[in-house]
This record gives structure tokens, sequence and C-alpha cells, in this order.
């Protein structure tokens, strides 16, 4: 479930089964048959977000494993407590760790789980590399 369209659209195009909306809403969760999930992934910009988010997810759907993504320690006590996975990637490979977790409990193949991080580990380094390069140019505007 994305908020973002462009993602939504390029994830569809890619054969993902990818939904627009907005994943802290229950009945957007309900509406893709979240109740029959065993996983559910939460990776949402801000902690405080993700960490209502968690607890709602937990509480509503109680059968399935709830995962999130915190940019920080902050919540993951109170999360851990709850029975929510909490992971703290400090780069991409730790996210891409719990990716390959998730994908293997529900019963993707080996193959298939390196070919699809493989090919993210691709797409994130295109799309990192311009933006490290503005950074840079934009630490030397600062320098001068």
């Amino acid at each position: 479930i994305d908020k973002n369209m462009k993602n939504v659209t390029e994830g569809r195009l890619k054969g993902w089964p990818v939904f627009y909306g907005d994943a802290r809403r229950v009945h957007v969760l309900r509406a893709i048959g979240a109740e029959n999930a065993k996983i559910i992934v939460i990776n949402l910009s801000h902690n405080s977000i993700s960490r209502q988010t968690a607890l709602m997810t937990k509480r509503h759907f109680k059968n399935a494993e709830v995962c999130v993504r915190l940019r920080d320690d902050t919540y993951k006590q109170e999360l851990n407590a709850a029975d929510i996975s909490v992971v703290v990637p400090e780069n991409l490979e730790p996210s891409l760790q719990l990716a390959s977790s998730v994908l293997e409990i529900s019963g993707t193949s080996v193959d298939e789980i390196h070919k699809t991080l493989n090919t993210f580990r691709e797409v994130f380094r295109d799309k990192e590399e311009p933006l490290l390069k503005e950074e840079k140019i934009q630490e030397e505007r600062r320098a001068i």
C-alpha cells in the first residue's frame, strides 16, 4: 500500500500487487485482505506514525505477525512488548534482510528471493547515486 501514485504505478507495471491508499486506516487494510495476511510489514517515514500504525495493525489483525521499521529505537521496547518485531536499519542491507525473512516466511523460493533483492539493490543504487551527488554539491556550496 502506498500513498504515492507514482510508486503504485511503477509497482503495478512490474506485476506487483501494489495498492493505492493509506496504510494507517483499518478499512484500507481490510479492503486488501489484511485479515488473511501471515505477515504485515510497516515501513513508513516517521517513527511516531510507524508506532501508531503498528499498534493499530496488531490490535485489529491479531493472527498476523507485525514487523515495523523504525529510524531509531525510541519505541522499540514498547512495540516489542506488544509482540511487534522491530527493525532499526542503519542502511539498505538490514532492510533487505527483513524483506528476505518476510519472503521466506511467505513461502517464496530462495532463488526468487535472491533475484528480487538483487533487482531492488540495483534500482536503489540507481536512485541513490543522483541524490548523493546532489548532497555533495549542496555541501560544497555551503562551504563557499
